[in-house]
């Protein structure tokens, strides 16, 4: 691997690169694919800024389905794991309210929910029902009091005062949880997502008169190579993909009429020899200890 630091660095690499190409042809009958080649400049990486919860947010495909959560993830492991803690979990839509009774300060509502019959229909406080649904129905039963001029914009509870209206929301509301994406995976994404974009900022190297893409990392005979020189991701893409060689062999694993003489030797052979591909050219630190 040659350092292009300078334009004589680059003009020279195009030369020797142009050469490799031409010299395929003439000596071992095969030619280089441009589309397939690519560039990888290997040198300390621009500083880039802290991810903000836009750039977060555009990496991540998967949404919470729970009703009342906006919470993303970038793995379906992240949200798999949110789930079995989302404190909306036990939120459900409504279709229509059928019914009241009560005051109005205290008024409850029967509520017919989306995709369940009469059978299911509960009473509930104004609190978990959205606050237009209450307003266009007291409207159309013509029990809606315009004389409240203060009303809470979160449940619609008439209220004498704002102030009556912060203590009321102290009280019964739970604010919204802002999402948190410090360290995620979401967070690692939009990092490389930026230094990726920092190589098309350099300089271009050519084949026969023909650019040649710039990348920030790519695959060669099974290793993960990146522009800053890192392993660690070849280390996580080993460690990857032993986990999921464990995953497919977990009935064979966890069989009772195989010994644990021919697990292990299965182990050896399918897991072990898969994380440690490559392990010969990686440089071990206390990180990985």
């Amino acid at each position: 691997m040659l350092n292009y630091g300078d334009e004589e660095g680059i003009r020279k690499a195009s030369e020797r690169i142009t050469a490799i190409a031409i010299g395929s042809r003439a000596d071992a009958d095969m030619s280089v694919s441009l589309p397939k080649t690519k560039v990888l400049h290997v040198r300390k990486q621009d500083p880039i800024t802290t991810t903000t919860i836009d750039e977060a947010i555009a990496q991540c495909k998967f949404e919470c389905p729970h009703i009342g959560c906006s919470f993303v993830f970038a793995s379906q492991k992240g949200l798999n794991i949110h789930k079995s803690k989302c404190e909306w979990a036990d939120e459900y839509e409504v279709e229509k309210i059928v019914g009241h009774k009560g005051t109005i300060t205290s008024r409850q509502y029967k509520v017919r929910w989306k995709d369940y019959s009469e059978l299911w229909d509960t009473w509930e406080p104004r609190s978990s029902i959205h606050p237009q649904l209450i307003i266009d129905y007291e409207k159309q039963a013509g029990v809606y009091d315009y004389d409240w001029p203060h009303r809470c914009d979160t449940c619609g509870l008439p209220c004498k005062s704002d102030r009556g209206i912060k203590i009321h929301k102290s009280k019964a509301h739970k604010p919204q949880k802002e999402q948190c994406f410090k360290g995620t995976q979401a967070d690692c994404a939009a990092q490389v997502q930026k230094l990726r974009n920092q190589q098309k900022d350099r300089p271009k190297i050519l084949c026969e008169g023909k650019p040649l893409d710039n990348v920030f990392d790519f695959k060669y005979l099974g290793t993960m190579f990146n522009a800053p020189a890192d392993q660690t991701m070849d280390v996580k893409v080993r460690i990857a993909r032993a986990m999921k060689r464990c995953g497919q062999l977990r009935n064979i694993l966890d069989s009772k009429i195989i010994g644990m003489k021919l697990k292990l030797r299965l182990y050896e052979a399918s897991v072990c020899s898969l994380l440690t591909f490559g392990c010969e050219t990686w440089t071990l630190n206390k990180l990985w200890a």
